[in-house]
């Protein structure tokens, strides 16, 4: 299980990477911008209190992600994803609404097992959609005040949807 979740990660990255390095300047949306997240799970891979995340390629309104975090009781969601944002609004544009696709294993506890292996590894999907609000006072970091909806199925069960509330920081880059 393991094995096909880690050849379709390298399909997808091969594929959006043909779309990347299909236009003329691509070498230059490759970034490194790492940013945490705190609070009720995790737009980027659901059942996360915090969240570790590095944009590896960012353009426009379009951000290519690598993520780990601890799930739920301890152990951990791994994987990769793309986040979109919309139009900004608000006085000062310090509100925009998102949207993330994610594609994640996650390890977490049989909690009703009895025999054998007490952790469960899962391949994941992960869809969420929400609203993004920038905190302007903050000088050495920008802050992010995420609120939406998270939608994972992870080919075992069936879809479930948790809220998503949580408070990202986003390292500076030095320009």
């Amino acid at each position: 299980m393991l094995i096909n979740f880690i050849k379709s990660i390298i399909f997808s990255v091969f594929f959006s990477l043909s779309f990347i390095m299909a236009e003329e300047n691509w070498k230059e949306n490759f970034i490194f911008e790492r940013s945490t997240s705190f609070g009720l799970m995790s737009e980027k891979l659901g059942t996360d209190f915090w969240n570790f995340s590095w944009t590896i390629y960012k353009k426009d309104n379009d951000e290519i992600f690598i993520s780990i975090g601890p799930s739920v009781f301890i152990p951990t969601n791994a994987g990769i994803g793309w986040k979109h944002y919309f139009k900004t609004y608000g006085k000062q544009e310090n509100i925009k609404p998102f949207s993330s696709m994610s594609i994640f294993s996650r390890s977490s506890n049989k909690m009703s097992n009895n025999s054998g292996d007490a952790i469960r590894d899962d391949d994941c999907i992960g869809v969420s959609g929400g609203i993004s609000y920038f905190v302007p006072k903050l000088k050495k970091r920008r802050a992010h005040i995420n609120v939406g909806v998270f939608v994972s199925y992870d080919f075992r069960n069936k879809p479930f949807v948790i809220p998503v509330i949580n408070v990202e920081f986003k390292k500076l880059n030095k320009e």
